[in-house]
């Protein structure tokens, strides 16, 4: 399973090719995917200044309206803001809800763009977009229950008419970590998250701020990237036997 929680978007200068004032590019910045950025058009792009270079392994926008029919879906990288001639480009991938975006990029750039033209639609939408670092953790039990919710409310008058009012749908659920490390691992080619680097993330994060999860890397087609948070006001490890492994749980339930 993978967390992205260390947004460099935060920090960027973001620039649109063109912008609905109403749908600013601040939008872009905004966990709230009901705050999306839009454009005026269905093509152009993004231009997103780190103003350092910095290595970046994942690029994700959930929340979009592009649709299968796309002809031109990317990401590009590069050391200056003139793009004639990029130096990194990558396809992105559109998931099944939406969301957009590259794994294992592993490229270190100053400036990025997101380059678009979706013919289907009239005026591109895009969600909070996250550019940066993977927090890797380790293999989790499979035998998880996969929650998909909503939020509809029901009551009944005294001769059992029932009157409902429906809500949206969302997914949640718990996962269970048998095996964390104290120390640093690298299984497959990937460093694998310790103890501490999952504290790291939980002292910044507190489960007040919308992360992004993957939760079977291998597998986005079935199922794509989440956005929501970890529903917990504590995050707690049981130590093994010779209290150098440890074990945890969290629950997580995606927002909107």
């Amino acid at each position: 399973m993978i967390l992205l929680w260390d947004n460099l978007i935060t920090d960027a200068t973001v620039t649109p090719s063109t912008e609905r004032s109403t749908k600013p590019i601040a939008n872009l910045k905004n966990t709230n995917l009901a705050k999306y950025f839009e454009m005026t058009e269905n093509s152009g792009n993004i231009v997103i200044d780190l103003l350092d270079s910095k290595e970046i392994t994942d690029f994700i926008i959930p929340s979009t309206n592009i649709t299968s029919g796309f002809v031109t879906l990317k990401l590009e990288g590069n050391d200056s803001d003139s793009w004639v001639t990029p130096a990194y480009s990558v396809n992105l991938e559109l998931y099944s809800n939406t969301h957009i975006g590259a794994k294992d990029i592993n490229q270190t750039y100053r400036y990025w763009r997101v380059v678009v033209d979706e013919p289907n639609v009239t005026l591109l939408r895009f969600g909070y977009c996250y550019i940066g670092d993977r927090l890797q953790l380790p293999g989790f039990d499979p035998s998880i229950e996969l929650s998909y919710n909503n939020q509809t409310t029901r009551s009944f008058s005294t001769s059992q008419q029932v009157y409902s009012d429906t809500g949206v749908d969302y997914f949640s659920s718990n996962f269970f970590f048998p095996l964390i490390r104290e120390n640093s691992v690298i299984l497959d080619g990937k460093e694998i998250a310790t103890r501490e680097d999952i504290l790291e993330f939980w002292y910044s994060n507190k489960g007040a701020t919308p992360i992004t999860i993957v939760i079977w890397d291998n597998d986005r087609d079935k199922f794509p990237p989440v956005f929501g948070v970890v529903e917990e006001n504590t995050l707690s490890f049981t130590t093994d036997s010779t209290q150098s492994n440890y074990s945890m749980d969290f629950d997580f339930i995606e927002t909107k």
